[in-house]
């Protein structure tokens, strides 16, 4: 049918330029968040909570509507002089990692639970000037939402 193919056109840059589709102008929400550590990138989905002991800081990224001891995602930096850290004894990979200017060793592993796996990283950086350290832990029920948490780890800025 003549002049049909332009109406075609019209219709199909329609529905590719549709607002769900595409954003003029916008970046993805994100928020600079202030941790003990340095600054960090939180996109939207996800929110940050601190605990602080008496001789540390706890930073956490989590998601948005999660409660922090019920939640199989989290992104954690621990800043003091006494973390807990032992990896399992069994099972565990070990890769280079580099965080705030600083090189050390990624303890990887898997768990399974209830039919469910988790994944985990988790290393100490030991801080110059003293006995801090930052122990960063990473937990996620698969491996998208981890390479997520490690792209919020990786937007770290020094202060």
């Amino acid at each position: 049918m003549p002049g049909t193919r332009p109406i075609l056109h019209i219709l199909l840059l329609l529905v590719v330029l549709s607002p769900q589709s595409v954003s003029f102008g916008q970046e993805p929400q994100t928020k600079m968040e202030k941790f003990s550590a340095g600054l960090v990138t939180v996109p939207s989905g996800y929110k940050t909570e601190r605990v602080i002991g008496p001789d540390f800081d706890v930073d956490y990224v989590i998601p948005e509507g999660a409660k922090l001891n019920e939640t199989d995602v989290m992104l954690g930096i621990y800043t003091g002089s006494f973390p807990s850290f032992s990896p399992p004894t069994k099972g565990v990979k070990t890769e280079e990692g580099h965080f705030g200017g600083k090189r050390f060793k990624w303890h990887l592993w898997e768990t399974t639970a209830d039919g469910k796996t988790g994944y985990h990283r988790e290393a100490l950086v030991k801080l110059e000037g003293g006995q801090w350290v930052w122990h960063i832990f990473v937990k996620a029920p698969d491996k998208q939402r981890m390479e997520e948490l490690m792209g919020i780890l990786r937007s770290y800025r020094a202060e």
